[in-house]
C-alpha cells in the first residue's frame, strides 16, 4: 500500500509540474494575443484619449496581476479564476 501511495504522489507531482510548465507558456500567447490588438493597447504615438488599457501600465498590471495568483500557489504565473461556491477537492490534479 506505501508503494502505491508513493506511486500516486509520484504522478501527482509529475502532473504539476506539467500544469506549471503550461501556465508559463500560457503567460507567452497571453502577451502575444493583447499584442496583436496593439491599436488598443499602449502607444506612444496614439493621438486617442487615453483609456485603462490604452496606459502604458495597463501591460505591466496584467502580469502583476498573474504573478500573484502564481505566488499563491508556489509558482511564477498564474490565471486566476472565481467561483460561484468554494472549489473542494485533496488534490489540485484532481481538478484538471
Amino acid at each position: 500500500k506505501k508503494r502505491e501511495e508513493q506511486a500516486k504522489k509520484k504522478r501527482e507531482e509529475e502532473k504539476i509540474e506539467q500544469v506549471k510548465k503550461a501556465v508559463g507558456k500560457m503567460v507567452e500567447e497571453k502577451k502575444k494575443a493583447i499584442l496583436a490588438y496593439s491599436t488598443q493597447f499602449f502607444n506612444p504615438e496614439s493621438k486617442e484619449a487615453e483609456t485603462p488599457i490604452s496606459s502604458p501600465e495597463f501591460f505591466e498590471y496584467i502580469f502583476a496581476k498573474d504573478r500573484i495568483f502564481g505566488r499563491q500557489i508556489h509558482v511564477t504565473f498564474a490565471e486566476g479564476f472565481t467561483a460561484e461556491r468554494a472549489v473542494g477537492s485533496s488534490f489540485l490534479t484532481h481538478l484538471l
